[in-house]
């Protein structure tokens, strides 16, 4: 009877042999998921170009686990106006820690060109991918803006592809190593 017998034994003896290493992969692959997920993004602060509807300068940095702080310098290819934009951002890891969904909102003020007296400004959110490959960061998200005071439109939807450049790298971190030091004085 199975039941009787030690659990190594039923590992080894009773089920197919490919099903132990099957096992084992999974579980592999179980461990490095969790331990990636803790680490949203790569990067510390990175600086790079906007190319889309909307063309400017990115600035993104980050300011705590999965957050990030970016500033956009923006000129729109429609009028000559000049905006900044400055939006706080969620992470989320979709493969490891280099391609991330994010998403979040923050608040707009844009300078027209034809009047130096009207200044658009209002509430504008935050959706895209990005993916972080060396000290590059390539990313693709949708910046819908709504003018609350001033501006022609109320709503101005934009697209755009950003290069940035990593200036500041996040260092990986020891999940397991971490973990050890916390749970075992070494003093003793």
């Amino acid at each position: 009877m199975i039941l009787n017998r030690p659990l190594h034994f039923l590992i080894t003896h009773d089920l197919p042999m490919a099903m132990p290493k099957k096992i084992s992969i999974l579980l592999f692959v179980l461990h490095l998921s969790s331990a990636e997920a803790l680490i949203a993004q790569k990067y510390i602060t990175s600086l790079g170009a906007r190319l889309g509807e909307e063309t400017g300068l990115s600035l993104q940095q980050k300011i705590a686990h999965d957050w990030t702080i970016e500033g956009i310098l923006l000129s729109s290819w429609r009028n000559k106006d000049l905006g900044l934009k400055v939006l706080a951002e969620k992470h989320h890891p979709i493969i490891g820690r280099r391609f991330n969904l994010y998403y979040g909102g923050g608040v707009h003020w844009n300078y027209l060109n034809d009047s130096a007296k009207i200044y658009p400004s209002g509430l504008s959110g935050i959706v895209g991918v990005e993916l972080s490959i060396s000290r590059l960061n390539i990313s693709w998200d949708f910046l819908p803006s709504f003018n609350i005071w001033y501006g022609d439109s109320d709503f101005t939807p934009s697209t755009a592809v950003s290069l940035r450049y990593i200036l500041i790298k996040e260092k990986r971190k020891s999940v397991t190593g971490d973990y050890l030091k916390n749970k075992i004085d070494f003093r003793e």
